[in-house]
């Protein structure tokens, strides 16, 4: 019966690995040959014939190679390819209508392993404001946004929009990532009303409750208080809290000038 010993490390990078009397040294990298750093490795004996090594890695496909066993050799080193898996990436506004003059890339290169990058083109004259908070990577149901950095240049008669969230996202993203745009159209009052009702479907849990501030924050930045005060429904505590704030900012600027 084949001996199987496991050993799991939350840090890959060319790593050993002991197993029984060999040592594995294992390299894991995704396709832009960018390391892999939070990658987990389980290895195991096949008897006295190979050493199998498995790496595995959030927003990754799982990678798994054979390294045989020679006599008389004790050190072996493999480095393991981890795949994307496949995203299809969807472009709207805020009332999650398609911007089809806008298109994606999704190639990882020079983004950090543990990130995963979305470079969106986006026509000038369609995104009039390119400021970083008028752009968001969204989870599709919920409307989480993800966004961890953003990078905007100007590429001819687009604007090109680099952003990175961390892996971790595409958890709740289930194959689909939604990159939402402010592009400044009128408030979709039933769009909006269903966002809202979305939110009270989260978990009452401290998980739960950070994503639902964060919702609220993106809806707050997205909207003018009109806007929601004309919903005629009472809105989430937290967005009631960024209106409020909303609105005595807009008093006191009134009065200062």
């Amino acid at each position: 019966m084949a001996a199987v010993l496991f050993f799991v490390a939350s840090v890959v990078s060319a790593i050993p690995y002991k197993v029984g009397d060999y040592t594995v040294d294992v390299e894991v990298r995704n396709m832009a040959m960018n390391l892999i750093v939070n990658a987990k490795v389980d290895c195991w004996l096949n008897g006295d014939r190979s050493i199998t090594v498995k790496a595995r890695a959030i927003g990754y496909q799982d990678a798994k190679r054979q390294v045989t066993i020679y006599p008389q050799q004790n050190f072996y080193k493999t480095d393991l390819t981890l795949l994307d898996v496949d995203h299809r990436v969807r472009i709207i506004d805020m009332n999650e209508q398609v911007i089809s003059s806008a298109y994606a890339r999704t190639d990882q290169y020079g983004v950090p392993g543990d990130q995963f990058g979305v470079t969106v083109f986006i026509p000038i004259e369609v995104w009039k404001r390119p400021i970083e908070k008028n752009v968001d990577i969204i989870e599709p149901f919920f409307g989480l946004p993800f966004k961890k950095t953003c990078e905007i240049t100007q590429v001819d008669e687009f604007h090109q929009v680099r952003i990175q969230i961390n892996r971790k996202a595409l958890e709740w993203s289930e194959g689909d990532l939604v990159v939402m745009f402010n592009t400044r159209v009128p408030a979709n009052p039933q769009i909006l009303k269903k966002r809202l009702a979305r939110i009270e479907l989260l978990p009452n849990t401290p998980a739960g409750e950070q994503a639902r501030v964060q919702i609220c924050e993106l809806i707050a930045e997205s909207c003018s208080p009109e806007d929601l005060a004309a919903l005629d429904q009472p809105l989430p505590e937290s967005l009631e809290k960024l209106v409020a704030a909303a609105r005595r900012f807009s008093e006191l600027h009134r009065e200062k000038f």
